[in-house]
């Protein structure tokens, strides 16, 4: 997870959900990092399999060519707030 740097403490609870809950480490991660350098790396990196992401048109359009064959891509363009909870 590399959410906004804006809301770092919120992402960091939400991580900490998982972990007490038993996600074995490395399942889920977070990264706290500004910018589009560090966006663009997770794309490419090639153990990344799935990308979902909330953005704008031109940022869904940006990682999915990025990723381009490489990587699903599960982009929630124009959303806000977007979050999974199974129970």
């Amino acid at each position: 997870m590399k959410p906004s740097p804006e809301i770092p403490a919120i992402s960091a609870a939400f991580v900490k959900v998982f972990e007490e809950a038993g996600l074995p480490p490395g399942v889920f991660n977070l990264l706290l990092a500004p910018g589009t350098e560090v966006a663009r790396a997770l794309v490419s990196h090639p153990e990344v399999r799935v990308l979902s992401f909330t953005g704008s048109t031109v940022t869904g359009r940006a990682i999915a060519e990025s990723a381009a064959g490489e990587t699903e891509t599960v982009p929630r363009n124009g959303r806000k707030n977007a979050i999974i909870v199974l129970g």
